[in-house]
C-alpha cells in the first residue's frame, strides 16, 4: 500500500498506542509532530534524497554545472515537464534525453547539444510520486524510537502528565522495550540501505 504523505505526529501516536508502547493518545502533539519531521527528515539525509516524497506540483530548477553532454540531477525526478537551455525550449530525444527513460525517478540527461549557460527543468522533484508502505513504517518506527528516547530515563519507562491527562509508556510490552526499540532502528537503517541514492546512473 502506497501512502500520498509522511506519517504525522498523530499517526505516531497511533502506531505506539497500537504497538502498546503508550496506554493512552496524549493531549499535546509537538513531541510526536517534532518526532515525525525528524523520521522524515532523517529518512532524506540516510538515504541521499533531497526530496524523497514527488512533489505535487511542478517546480522550476535551474542547472548551471554540468559536466560536457552529461547533467546530473543530484536528485531525481518522477515527471519532466519541459527543458529549456538558455531560455529556449528544447524537444527530449532531440536535443537532450533523460535517464532511465522508462521509469522513475529520473536520475541524469545527456544533451544532444550546447546547452548554454543555464539548463532549466520544469518538473516534480523525487523518488517516487507516493511513498512506498515500507518506506512509511520505517519512517514511523524511527520517528516512534525518538518518542520514546524522549521519555526513557536510564532504561526505565516512565509516566509522562500533559496539562490534567497523564499517559504511560508501558512497561509489560510483548519483549524487552529497548531490543524494540532497538530493532525499530535497525529496521529504519536497512531500508535505508534499499533506497540510498548512489552514482548517477
Amino acid at each position: 500500500m502506497a501512502h500520498s504523505a509522511y506519517p504525522t505526529g498523530i499517526e505516531l501516536a497511533e502506531f505506539l498506542f497500537d504497538s502498546k508502547v503508550i496506554d493512552s493518545f496524549p493531549v499535546d502533539y509537538t513531541l510526536y509532530d517534532q518526532a515525525a519531521a525528524t523520521a522524515k527528515a532523517t529518512w532524506e539525509k540516510e538515504t541521499r534524497w533531497p526530496i524523497f516524497l514527488g512533489e505535487s506540483e511542478d517546480s522550476t530548477t535551474e542547472f548551471r554545472d554540468w559536466d560536457q553532454d552529461f547533467l546530473d540531477f543530484n536528485g531525481g525526478y518522477v515527471s519532466i515537464t519541459s527543458v529549456a537551455f538558455d531560455g529556449i525550449a528544447m524537444s527530449e530525444n532531440t536535443d537532450y534525453r533523460v535517464f532511465p527513460a522508462n521509469r522513475s525517478p529520473k536520475r541524469f540527461m545527456l544533451m544532444g547539444r550546447n546547452p548554454g549557460q543555464v539548463v532549466t527543468i520544469v518538473g516534480k522533484q523525487g523518488y517516487s510520486a507516493t511513498l512506498p508502505d515500507d518506506v512509511y513504517r520505517a519512517v514511523l518506527c524511527y520517528g516512534g524510537s525518538l518518542v520514546w528516547s524522549q521519555h526513557n530515563q536510564n532504561g526505565v519507562l516512565q509516566s509522562v502528565k500533559q496539562g490534567d491527562v497523564s499517559y504511560t509508556y508501558q512497561q509489560s510490552t510483548a519483549q524487552n522495550p529497548t531490543n524494540q526499540f532497538s530493532q525499530w532502528q535497525e529496521l529504519f537503517y536497512q531500508t535505508c540501505d534499499l533506497y540510498r541514492r548512489g552514482l548517477a546512473g
